[in-house]
């Protein structure tokens, strides 16, 4: 939050949980899928919530294949 308003242009790039998991598995594979679904995908969820990371973009990338 400290360096927001050092950025020209700021992007947000949203895509859908379940495309999300399909290319973790896709590079990662399986086990670690699990990993990120239970841990690391909450985190950044988390971390998006408490800054209000999206509410202050510039832009709004919605990533669909």
């Amino acid at each position: 939050p400290e360096f927001r308003d050092l950025y020209d242009l700021k992007v947000f790039m949203a895509i859908d949980p379940k495309l999300q998991l399909e290319r973790i598995t896709s590079r990662n594979g399986a086990e670690e899928a699990v990993e990120y679904k239970e841990k690391w995908i909450p985190m950044e969820n988390f971390y998006h919530e408490t800054f209000g990371t999206k509410e202050i973009v510039d832009v709004i990338l919605n990533v669909t294949e």
